[in-house]
């Protein structure tokens, strides 16, 4: 089975090997998600990597290391053995045995740029989102990570512009030591994105959806929730009462989600004319935030802890 690594600051991933597809007399996009730089993935056929689809481009099938199905262009990736990867992505390929001195890092600031060289008037080789995963060796010089890019080059980025990579807590269960603080962490994480723009199957600052929000916020405190606006079996989040809700669970509407921050409030990627983008919102009629619309529609809560007496309770 070949493993990859996306290797666009942003690569597109699509529901279906082709761009855009008409409905009901619409042309539309087929894009579900995006896959930042240095993302991993299991390719799910082979053959669809190593050839070109007749008229599609040259798409490949990938399941994300947080588990969504989709497809890439082929272009936009790198593909490398299953037995290179116990380094760091495709890194043993490059360096070898050496590949054991290096380690993943996320890059936490909304955009940063990796630079040839420590110091700022270097030449810009990529620039790169948060939620983007770059290799580095430890070499630290004047207030910069050198950084190892998935081709080969090395580059350098500010320190302060990523932050410890841990393996994202997957599957139905993902032990959380202290609930307090997770909660708060991605409350957080979800209203650092306050003011992007909504973009559909966007999840980073230049852009993002209401799924994308939630999803990116719960993955860079390291849990990997499902990246569409439902519950899912096989992954985290289950559905809990209401009543129960606390700031970071989420909540779930026709074709959209939002994060429950508290005090009525929520956090959400929205579409809708005169918001456009990550806001708040309450469910409170009294507030000048209120959307009828949406306190009408709730379906669901979902949470990743323990609820007692709820069906379906996460233990």
């Amino acid at each position: 089975m070949m493993q990859g690594v996306i290797n666009r600051t942003i690569a597109n991933i699509y529901e279906v090997p082709y761009i855009l597809e008409q409905t009901e007399g619409r042309i539309k996009s087929t894009i579900s998600d995006e896959g930042l730089y240095g993302q991993e993935f299991t390719v799910l056929d082979e053959s669809m990597g190593v050839c070109s689809m007749a008229g599609r481009g040259g798409f490949i099938k990938i399941r994300t290391f947080y588990n969504y199905d989709g497809y890439v262009k082929r272009d936009e990736v790198i593909l490398y053995e299953k037995e290179e990867s116990d380094c760091c992505g495709n890194m043993r390929s490059i360096y070898g045995d050496e590949c054991s001195k290096i380690r993943k890092v996320w890059v936490c600031a909304a955009y940063a740029d990796i630079l040839a060289g420590p110091y700022v008037n270097s030449q810009r080789l990529i620039s790169v989102t948060r939620g983007a995963i770059i290799c580095t060796d430890d070499m630290y010089v004047d207030g910069y990570l050198r950084v190892l890019l998935n081709e080969g080059r090395q580059g350098y980025i500010r320190e302060s512009f990523v932050m410890s990579y841990n393996e994202p807590l997957t599957g139905s269960k993902a032990y959380i030591c202290d609930e307090d603080k997770f909660r708060r962490a991605v409350v957080d994480t979800a209203k650092s994105y306050l003011g992007t723009q909504y973009r559909w199957g966007g999840k980073t600052p230049l852009g993002i959806d209401c799924s994308g929000l939630t999803a990116m916020s719960y993955l860079l405190n390291g849990v990997a929730i499902f990246r569409d606006a439902r519950i899912k079996d096989g992954f985290p989040v289950h559905e809990i009462a209401a009543k129960n809700i606390k700031p970071g669970d989420l909540m779930y509407f026709p074709g959209h989600t939002a994060m429950y921050i508290g005090n009525c409030e929520y956090i959400h990627s929205t579409a809708r004319t005169g918001s456009d983008g990550v806001v708040i919102n309450s469910l409170s009629p009294t507030s000048l935030c209120y959307r009828k619309d949406l306190a009408d529609s709730l379906t669901a809560v979902g949470s990743i802890f323990y609820r007692e007496n709820v069906s379906n309770a996460y233990r």
